[in-house]
Parts: structure tokens; sequence; C-alpha cells
């Protein structure tokens, strides 16, 4: 639904009350121009959306051979090109620095809060790429089309306002974001600690005994499923990053064998195990089917599953046993192979005590993600509603 402009604003082109530039390379085969102490964004680096520093940097001489130039503090940077979602992306600098040609920079004026018009564009992220040319991930803005945009002017003072609220759901948004990644650095020394033995639970004292897995683990059903429409398929995403349901179309992908997996089971990727392919069903993904590329197991009784999958999705372990994925192309991690890795585990009731404690930091992580991505929906809403005029500030 449009709502009509509402009384004090403009659409205005933006071209007609900015100055939009585009940045440029130095000539990459002089050694000259490179390594200096400009700094030197390319469009890949957008997606910080706040830009204090840069991956490259270039001499003074690269900043006078090329068509790059220096930005000024707080431009409002967008991906004129460049692969996956930077086409489009918006971010702001808070360090002087130039772009390549993949950047466009609106630099500072008063016609603007800069601020507002970060917000402004970051919310026309989907309109921007609609806009560019090119299909697939060839596609690309140009200055043209940016100088062309329609936007809408609020009085600076209402600016000042909506870039205030929009910043501090950013800063509640960041706070989040930083506590979130404290708890998972916590959660890894914690686990560090206490899957090693380094660190003990009071009362245990008892030698850690290693076991071979194939003296603790039993092998999933390998019953086929006929039918493979009546269920949902899910697959495993990299780098422990659990289960999601897959979009598979292709009638080809059905002539694999699928086996129904059940809730607690171990699931694991023979392909990218090395790679964090490794998940525990929960009850989301209970009774749903993945194809034989994903190994599962039960733990037996002498075991506790929480325990035995946080040794088996540790980095070092993995890569302890990389040697053994087989192939010449994709390598292959098979079952046979897995089922003699060895573990070092303590009594069960150890187990259950670790297992415990990393399901509670668990806990709190998620429901710390729970709370990142309310606050994300809040500010998506109000950057809605206060962008637009239908609320005013």
């Amino acid at each position: 639904m449009t709502h009509p402009l509402p009384s004090g604003w403009q659409e205005v082109k933006l071209g007609d009350i900015t100055k939009i530039l585009a940045g440029g390379t130095p000539s990459t085969k002089n050694k000259e121009y490179w390594n200096g102490n400009i700094l030197w964004l390319t469009s890949g680096e957008l997606n910080n959306k706040k830009i204090y520093t840069t991956k490259t940097k270039i001499t003074e001489k690269g900043l006078e051979n090329s068509n790059t130039r220096i930005i000024p503090i707080e431009s409002i940077l967008i991906g004129l090109a460049g692969q996956g979602k930077t086409r489009g992306t918006v971010a702001i600098n808070y360090v002087e620095l130039c772009t390549n040609q993949s950047v466009a920079s609106i630099l500072p004026n008063e016609y603007f809060i800069q601020k507002y018009l970060y917000y402004q564009l970051d919310m026309r992220y989907k309109e921007l790429r609609s806009l560019s040319y090119g299909d697939g991930g060839r596609g690309g803005l140009n200055l043209k089309i940016l100088n062309n945009l329609i936007v809408k002017v609020p009085p600076l003072e209402e600016q000042k306002r909506i870039a205030e609220v929009l910043s501090l759901c950013d800063e509640v948004i960041e706070n989040l974001t930083e506590l979130i990644e404290k708890k998972e650095q916590y959660k890894k020394g914690v686990m560090q600690r206490l899957l090693s033995g380094e660190v003990r639970f009071k009362g245990f004292t008892d030698e850690w005994k290693t076991v071979k897995l194939k003296d603790i683990l039993i092998a999933g059903s390998k019953d086929r499923v006929n039918d493979t429409s009546k269920y949902k398929k899910i697959t495993i995403k990299l780098h422990n990053k659990g289960i999601e349901f897959a979009n598979i179309e292709r009638k080809m992908a059905d002539k694999r064998p699928f086996y129904i997996r059940k809730k607690d089971e171990i699931i694991i990727g023979k392909q990218n195990y090395f790679n964090g392919s490794i998940a525990i069903v929960n009850e989301e993904f209970d009774n749903t089917i993945c194809s034989n590329a994903i190994m599962s197991f039960k733990v037996n009784n002498s075991c506790n599953n929480k325990f035995i999958y946080s040794l088996l999705s540790r980095e070092s372990y993995m890569k302890k046993y990389y040697h053994l994925a087989n192939g010449t192309g994709q390598k292959e991690l098979s079952e046979n192979d897995f089922f003699n890795f060895t573990l070092s585990v303590p009594s069960l009731e150890e187990q259950k005590k670790i297992a415990g404690l990393l399901s509670a930091i668990d806990e709190d992580i998620e429901n710390l993600k729970k709370q990142l991505e309310l606050r994300k929906q809040q500010k998506k809403g109000l950057m809605q509603k206060l962008l637009t005029g239908e609320v005013r500030v």
C-alpha cells in the first residue's frame, strides 16, 4: 500500500542534491602503488555495514595514478557490482578511505543527515538489486541509476530524529551480537577444558577410557523409504550449524535411497564431516528423511549422546582424522572407517554432567539469538514506518 507523502516531505532525485562518485583501482602490476597507508575498500567489504578499516591499502602514487579518491567520513557506500549479495549493499564509513570502481560513494552535504540517508537506502536493498542491469550474479548498478533514484526527504530535524531512533535499534542489535559472540567463545573454552579432562567436576577422579566408535554407536535404520513425497527431507549445514529442511525438487535426487531419521540420532555428512557437517536430530526434525549421503547413529546405553556429539564435532577431533577421507575428487568418509575412530570417555555420570552444562550454555545462546532476531524484526518494522512517514517523530 502506497502512503501519501507526509506534510513537509519531498521526493527528489538523489543526484539532484548529492554528489555520487565511483572509485578505481591502481595498476596491480606496479608494486609502488600498493601496501601503503591509504585505506582502499572493495565491494566485498561492504557487508560489515560500518567501515572502520579495510583489508588493503594503497600508496600516494597509487592514489594519484588511478580514478579513486579520498572519501570523507560518513559517506554512504553502495555496492555497484560483486559476487553474492554485494550488489546493492549499503554501508557507511567512519574513517577516510578510497574505494574501487565497484563501490559508489554519496558524499555528505547540507541536504541530508547522512545516517538518515543510510537507513533510507539500506531499507531499499531489494529495490536497488532489481534496478541493476543484467541477470544472475553478473548484474550491476551504475551511477546513472543511483542519480535517478527517487528518495523521500523529510525536514532535517525529522531526519535527525529518525536516524537517532534507528541508531538506538542498531546499538541494541550490536550489543546482543557481541554478547552472543562472547558466549560462543566462552563455550569453546569450557568445551576445551571439560572434553579433554583438563577440568573435572568435583567427585570424579576415574581415568577416562579409550573406546572405538563401533563400541558405543549403533548405525541408524537403513530401511529405504519407498515414497519420499510423504516426508520432509533434511540436510546438514556446515560448521556445526545444525539441520535445515532440504528443498530438493529434482526427481533424480530421489534415485538415492532415503532413510527415516529419528530424534536424538547423530547424523553426519559423509562428504563434509570434516567441515562440520554433523548434528543431533531434535524434535523439529524427528521422522524426516535424508539420503544415504548422510550417516546416522544412535548412542548406546554406555554413553550420553550430547557428550559424544560434543566430542565428535570438535574441530581438533575432525582434523585428527581428516587423512581418512577417501576419493580423488570430493572426498568422502566411509562408515567403516568412522566406526574405527577412537574417543576418550569418562564414566556415564560424568558425561551427563558435562553434557548438562554444555546444554545450558547452548540454551542461553539460543535464547539470545531469538532475542536478536526479534530486535531485527522490530527494527525492520520501524524502518518501514519511519522512513515512509507513516509514523512521524
